[in-house]
């Protein structure tokens, strides 16, 4: 989620209404790791992506129903069979995925600039998630015992803290039932490694680019030192 957080917090800004799909599960061999979102506005602008392309159209279209309706909807994807069509919603790689669609509504997501605000500042932060019910309940952890938001409940909102912290340092994703259901999901944000890069040739700055960007969810804080000029070349 982190990777469409800064475009989130600016339609948050504009007070534009959007639907968030967030991959809550998996099983198997999947395209993203869970955690990954998804984000599609009321004219249709897409943000990230769930599977890379295997289910996210109907993703989307579940997004505009979502911002029809207002109400909250699980979808769970499995593999294309071996007589699926190219139009047909499935994944190719043959695992499964839980996907969590739910309305964004600008007037109740002040969570959402808290947790941009953390991310973008490298600092550890956790975000939790309720799995049923209607709205848009969301709770944000921060170091220190601070937090942004609730679930809905006090005893919702400590549980999901306590669980949160324990990822915090490191990072992952948890999934914490409150009830007999799965009833939280939980991102952990940790702040990234750094990476110091040390070197006289140009490979500095693709090598930082790429460590931001790194497909893992683990991405790194890159700081490269060049020498070029000691080595006698302009």
């Amino acid at each position: 989620m982190r990777d469409i957080l800064p475009q989130l917090a600016q339609w948050w800004r504009e007070s534009r209404p959007f639907a968030l799909a967030t991959l809550v599960d998996a099983a198997g061999s999947t395209p993203l790791p869970v955690g990954t979102a998804m984000a599609v506005d009321g004219e249709g602008t897409v943000l990230g992506a769930i599977s890379g392309g295997c289910v996210d159209s109907d993703v989307a279209a579940t997004a505009q129903e979502v911002l029809g309706d207002g109400r909250p909807v699980p979808r769970r994807y499995g593999p294309a069979g071996p007589d699926s069509g190219p139009f047909d919603v499935g994944l190719t790689c043959g695992g499964t995925v839980t996907v969590w669609t739910e309305p964004v509504p600008p007037d109740g997501a002040r969570w959402l600039p808290v947790l941009a605000e953390a991310v973008g500042a490298r600092r550890p932060v956790a975000h939790a998630v309720r799995l049923h019910g209607t709205g848009s309940p969301h709770l944000v952890v921060l170091p220190g015992g601070d937090r942004e938001g609730s679930l809905g409940t006090g005893e919702a909102d400590l549980d999901a803290e306590a669980t949160a912290r324990l990822p915090l340092p490191e990072g992952g994703t948890a999934v914490l039932s409150i009830g007999p259901h799965p009833d939280v999901f939980i991102a952990a944000h940790p702040s990234p490694p750094l990476l110091a890069i040390v070197t006289w040739t140009p490979v500095a700055g693709p090598l930082a680019r790429i460590a931001a960007s790194s497909a893992t969810g683990r991405s790194f804080w890159s700081i490269a030192r060049c020498s070029r000029r000691r080595h006698g070349t302009p």
